[in-house]
Order: structure tokens, then sequence, then C-alpha cells
């Protein structure tokens, strides 16, 4: 399981295991005692800790430290919020028509919005080129590929994709926006993509 690792007061939450114990080296001439406790806990909870002093001859090298580590399933039992720093948001685009295209779009929201990031990217098998209005021999920066996001059958965000790569079979078309710029999305909320005004891809947010 994995654990979280903290320095917090002791307080109430555990409990020493043993009387601390006392390290001194056999010779008179060692300067140096050691007091340790192991923290064991007292509630129902996967904690434990220590805490030690290193105590020299004098005050002026002493060194106390304590270190407690609380495993996350636990943190509800002992009102832990859960500050995690960031969430992936992504949506699996798939074609609403009969054209070999697919896509996908994320958001890596970080908390405050200066490290955010919202990428999405398209492929189009070219032999759905006819379809799609799509015209070969141009350079492709005339197609109109669009990203729309909706909530509750509301536009929220919409953003053009540029083209980006020219494969063997496919061609894609990407967006990569960084910072303020990245939508504020939820999950549940629904992308689709329009190629020169064709409904193409749609898919739904889900958090992972």
């Amino acid at each position: 399981m994995k654990k979280l690792l903290t320095t917090i007061s002791i307080g109430g939450l555990l409990a020493l295991s043993s009387v601390a114990i006392a390290q001194q080296a056999p010779e008179a001439t060692d300067s140096s005692i050691r007091l340790e406790a192991r923290l064991q806990p007292v509630i129902a909870v996967d904690a434990s800790g220590q805490a030690r002093l290193d105590n020299e001859v004098g005050t002026g090298n002493d060194r106390f430290t304590a270190e407690v580590e609380i495993a996350k399933a636990d943190f509800a039992e002992l009102g832990i919020t859960r500050a995690d720093s960031s969430i992936r948001l992504e949506a699996r685009l798939q074609p609403v028509i009969a054209v070999d295209a697919s896509g996908q779009a994320r958001l890596d929201n970080e908390v405050g919005t200066g490290s955010d990031r919202f990428t999405a990217e398209v492929e189009i098998a070219k032999a759905d080129f006819a379809e799609l209005g799509i015209t070969r021999g141009n350079g492709f920066r005339d197609e109109v590929v669009e990203l729309r996001v909706l909530r509750g059958g509301v536009l929220i965000f919409s953003n053009r994709l540029q083209f980006s790569r020219n494969l063997v079979n496919d061609i894609t078309f990407e967006t990569d926006i960084r910072g303020a710029g990245a939508p504020e999305l939820q999950a549940g909320d629904t992308a689709r993509v329009i190629v020169n005004g064709h409904f193409t891809l749609r898919g739904r947010f889900q958090v992972h």
C-alpha cells in the first residue's frame, strides 16, 4: 500500500510502543547519547512513526527528528483532506459517421492555472478525404477542424486544431494550450469534432 510521508505533531494519534531507548557507545570518550521512541497506532489506522534525539555533549550539535507515516487509505478516518495537485480529464474521440478517424482530448488541470495544459489530436485517414471535403496537394492548412466542448448541450469551449503531420495513410491535426487559456472542464463534458462542417467525432471527458 502506498503511504503518504509527512511530518506532523504527534498529539494523541500515536502512542509509544516501548520505553525510549538510550544508546551510548561503550567507550567513555564517545560524547553522544541517542534516545529513540517507536510510535505505534492506538486506533485502527495504518500509521506508524518514530522520534529520536541525538544528544551531543553540550547543545551545539543536538538534533531531534520525528517522522510519521500515514496510509492514504485512512485519510477519511483521520479527517485528512486529499490535496491532489493535479486532475487529468481525457476524452477518447470516436467517429459518428462512416469514416476512418479518431482522436483524443486531454486536460491536465494543476492547482491554479499557471501549469494547466489542454491538448487534442485528431487523425484522419486519407482514404476518407472525399467524404470530409479535404483536398490534397495544398498543405492542408485550409482545412477547418474544430473541437467543441459542450456541457449540458451548451457550448463552453471551442478551438480550431492546426494541421501537424502528413503520414503515409493519415493526416493529423493538433492543439496545445497552456496556462490560463486552458478550458475549465468537468467530468461528463462532451467533446465534438467538426471537419469542414461534418460532425465527425465525439467523446466524453472522464477522470484518469
